[in-house]
């Protein structure tokens, strides 16, 4: 591998399934921490599933860096559609996820191209807020473009089930 080569971005496609899921479980792996392997072989399945029918759907927009024929980093789109409200009238709103970058390729600026890409993408649409769970390492390529933290009166709450 070449870190001479510059990689090309571009949509993803239903081609480059594989990858994305390869990429979904490797971000997964090192954000979560989870080490049993069990737990990955049923995730593949569903995460080969889900990147299958919302990209051909197109409920879920990636875009991926490719170098040497190899896919190397990637970032996610979905849109949720709430009632309007006073500040957001279309009620649309833009999830970015699953921004990640393999090892060897960060510190190159991919993730801030591909979320370039992705903010150009969105503002095509009428969404008017968009917002992401940010990792400590990628807080300042967020920032750089302009995200802030939000802190607000309200507290997030979440209830899960099994």
């Amino acid at each position: 591998m070449s870190i001479q080569t510059i990689p090309t971005l571009r949509k993803a496609t239903t081609e480059d399934l594989e990858d994305l899921v390869r990429l979904r479980l490797d971000f997964l792996r090192e954000t979560r921490k989870v080490k049993d392997e069990a737990i990955f072989s049923a995730l593949e399945g569903e995460c080969r599933r889900y990147f299958l029918a919302k990209i051909a759907d197109e409920s879920y927009h990636s875009w991926v860096a490719e170098a040497e024929g190899e896919i190397v980093a990637c970032g996610g789109l979905i849109f949720i559609e709430k009632p309007p409200s006073p500040r957001h009238f279309s009620g649309k709103e833009a999830l970015i996820l699953n921004m990640y970058t393999t090892p060897t390729w960060r510190k190159h600026g991919l993730a801030t191209r591909i979320l370039q890409d992705i903010l150009a993408f969105i503002k095509t649409t009428n969404a008017h807020r968009i917002c992401l769970y940010a990792t400590q390492d990628g807080q300042p390529v967020y920032e750089k473009l302009g995200f802030v933290i939000k802190h607000n009166h309200v507290p997030e709450m979440e209830l899960i089930w099994e």
